[in-house]
């Protein structure tokens, strides 16, 4: 998927895979934040995987608020 700005805007989101797991991926702001919903018995493992992979690119990845609707 094209991250740029130019194709994935403040608002767009979209069904991806990622790590095995079927994520939700939203840009929430307009810094390109993004957003990533997945189901509860794959987030630790996602979370995990993402912290691992951000290493190498000196990606911040933030918990950000948990839970149904949050």
């Amino acid at each position: 998927m094209d991250l740029h700005p130019t194709c994935f805007n403040n608002g767009d989101c979209a069904q991806i895979g990622m790590a095995k797991a079927n994520v939700l991926q939203a840009c929430s702001t307009v810094e390109y934040k993004y957003k990533l919903v997945v189901r509860q018995t794959f987030a630790e493992y996602l979370l995990q995987w993402l912290l691992h992979s951000a290493q190498d690119f000196r990606v911040l990845v933030s918990e950000g608020n948990h839970g149904m609707g949050g």
